[in-house]
């Protein structure tokens, strides 16, 4: 199986839930990607502030601090084009 070289891209992933981090995490490890973690919605908007690279953001809904739609409104205030995905493990 061929792995695709991500290693040019940076990745934000928001969760506070360290399980599901480390499930994201693994399971992109073999792309060479650069993640970033964020634990809260504030964070990620700091993050995001100060990393300009960030390609891609994987955003859980239910965070604490601030939500996962609230950061992303923020976030897409200082980069409108940037594709923010939206997670949740809500049942």
């Amino acid at each position: 199986m061929q792995t695709i070289d991500f290693s040019s891209f940076h990745i934000l992933i928001a969760e506070d839930n360290i399980e599901n981090f480390d499930y994201l995490r693994y399971s992109l490890k073999k792309t060479g990607i650069t993640i970033h973690h964020a634990k809260n919605g504030q964070e990620a908007i700091e993050i995001f502030r100060s990393q300009p690279k960030i390609d891609l953001v994987l955003m859980d809904a239910m965070m604490p601090l601030i939500d996962g739609f609230e950061a992303t409104r923020r976030i897409k205030k200082i980069e409108a084009e940037v594709p923010v995905i939206m997670l949740t493990a809500y049942v």
